[in-house]
């Protein structure tokens, strides 16, 4: 098996990965509800501190949430990263809730809607930034980072209330199921150790409009995000 030993970067330095010591994904996980969004920031928070952006409480951060380590909003200084791909998964939380006006069912958490999906990838605007809060690397809609990961389900029935009244659910996922169908960086990313970047998540038009996650949890459904920075990772050992 052939094994990458150099990578010349855009501006023209080389990385040799051969002796990092991970090749683990960073991942981080912000929260979204139906309404007016504020800039949601994944990696602006550590695995032990501070909490999810855009969760109820907030909610303290746990391990399924980030491996980031440190303060956040940075990677430490005795680690690297070489990003190839930005994958973005997405699950429901909370109740289903049916009082929008939906003639399709919700699914059954934590499987997310079609109609949801469908949403969340029509407004959502994603930007990965590195060194400065205005310096944007890359920025594209949602759908544009597919997570390939998940299911997809439906059930029998139609998937529509306008065929004959028959209703049922149809469930999502941002990307298909195909391991390989993933988004593949046209040239990889570096952050380099003590560096600051993000992944910023705002809505194009100012809000998500049309989600139909917080009706039967008391307001408190959401549509969490879980992205994921792969490629080479430079990082200590115990």
């Amino acid at each position: 098996m052939s094994q990458v030993w150099k990578i010349r970067m855009p501006d023209g330095n080389v990385v040799i990965p051969a002796d990092w010591t991970g090749s683990e994904p960073l991942y981080s996980v912000v929260e979204v509800a139906e309404g007016n969004l504020p800039r949601l920031t994944a990696f602006s928070y550590g695995k032990l501190a501070a909490a999810v952006p855009g969760s109820i409480g907030p909610r303290p951060a746990n391990a399924a949430d980030t491996n980031l380590e440190g303060e956040g909003g940075r990677l430490p200084e005795n680690e690297e990263l070489i990003c190839y791909n930005l994958a973005i998964e997405v699950f429901a939380i909370g109740g289903p809730g049916n009082a929008a006006g939906d003639a399709t069912p919700q699914s059954d958490p934590p499987m997310v809607s079609s109609l949801n999906m469908l949403r969340l990838q029509q407004f959502m605007v994603v930007s990965f930034r590195i060194a400065a809060v205005d310096k944007v690397y890359i920025k594209a809609p949602l759908g544009y980072f597919p997570a390939s990961t998940g299911v997809h389900g439906w059930n029998s029935g139609a998937r529509s209330g306008l065929s004959l009244g028959t209703q049922g659910f149809a469930d999502a996922n941002n990307g298909s199921t195909d391991a390989g169908d993933i988004r593949r960086l046209g040239s990889p990313l570096r952050v380099r150790g003590g560096e600051t970047f993000g992944v910023d998540f705002t809505a194009g038009p100012g809000a998500i409009t049309g989600l139909n996650v917080d009706v039967s949890d008391n307001g408190n459904g959401r549509l969490r995000l879980r992205t994921y920075l792969d490629g080479y990772r430079r990082r200590p050992v115990a």
